[in-house]
């Protein structure tokens, strides 16, 4: 059974319920290398009880993957006809001893299914810089559906760099 580990966005449906995403584990007492690590995406009504009709009993899950511990979603939005694209990060390579990643991003039906004609199955892994632990902090959705997405880019404590990618809408 997968456990929330976080809660990093939140959004507010037209119809008053709450949305949350964040990252989660089935294995967290593994170590870090065998986390089999995804998104978390919750659904809550307005009154704050789980929404048991959104994704299975409440929740919406994508999972990267064993060679994946440091995927969580960061930043979420609705797009116009009501799906979800979650966004953070995504992967887990090895580089010169480091785990590093690359902007994630997955979309949800409006029921909480995984969009599988959404990128390679549900998800697209973009990899901006190699070497580096990547991820999306903002998400906006364009009036013509495309997705933006912001976020950071960080090879080691000192050295960052910001990155802005734009996803064409399907």
């Amino acid at each position: 059974m997968a456990s929330v580990a976080s809660a990093s966005a939140l959004v507010l449906q037209s119809d008053g319920k709450i949305v949350i995403a964040g990252s989660l584990t089935s294995k967290l007492n593994a170590p870090s290398t065998a986390n089999d690590v995804g998104y978390g995406i919750a659904r809550y009504s307005s009154n704050g009880t789980l929404d048991k009709s959104f994704g299975s009993k409440g929740v919406a899950i994508v999972d990267f993957g064993a060679k994946a511990p440091v995927s969580g979603a960061f930043a979420l939005a609705i797009q116009s006809n009501g799906d979800l694209v979650a966004a953070g990060s995504a992967g887990g390579t090895a580089f010169e001893n480091k785990i590093v990643s690359g902007f994630g991003l997955t979309r949800f039906t409006s029921a909480g299914k995984l969009d599988t004609t959404f990128g390679s199955n549900g998800t697209v892994i973009t990899t901006l810089a190699t070497g580096q632990y990547s991820w999306v902090a903002c998400l906006a959705i364009q009036s013509d559906g495309k997705i933006i997405a912001t976020g950071t880019s960080q090879f080691g404590t000192s050295n960052s760099s910001g990155y802005a990618a734009r996803y064409l809408a399907q």
